[in-house]
């Protein structure tokens, strides 16, 4: 279903426009983070930009490799949580000594 809303949105608003919104919802995310750090913005508008983006950039991933975008970000996701868990490892190796 998600798919089909990709293609869609692609279709009616075109490549370019929604790799626009893909900037305009990262940088609504900057402004809530900041936001939300200095206490002017609650938990719950946080996570609707944090929605926001996470939409936008799916679709990113459809309009750069529809046939094996999901796949391939998945690979390179875990890939980078095994370079996280080898240097908190790491970390907390360095902590005890």
């Amino acid at each position: 279903m998600r798919e089909q809303l990709y293609e869609r949105a692609v279709a009616v608003w075109g490549e370019g426009a929604q790799c626009g919104m893909v900037i305009e919802e990262v940088g609504g995310l900057l402004v809530g983070l900041n936001h939300w750090m200095r206490g002017r913005q609650c938990e719950a508008e946080l996570l609707e930009e944090v929605a926001d983006v996470r939409i936008m950039l799916d679709q990113l991933v459809h309009i750069v490799d529809a046939k094996d975008g999901e796949a391939r970000v998945a690979e390179l996701v875990e890939g980078k949580l095994r370079r996280l868990e080898g240097r908190l490892a790491e970390e907390e190796r360095s902590c005890v000594e």
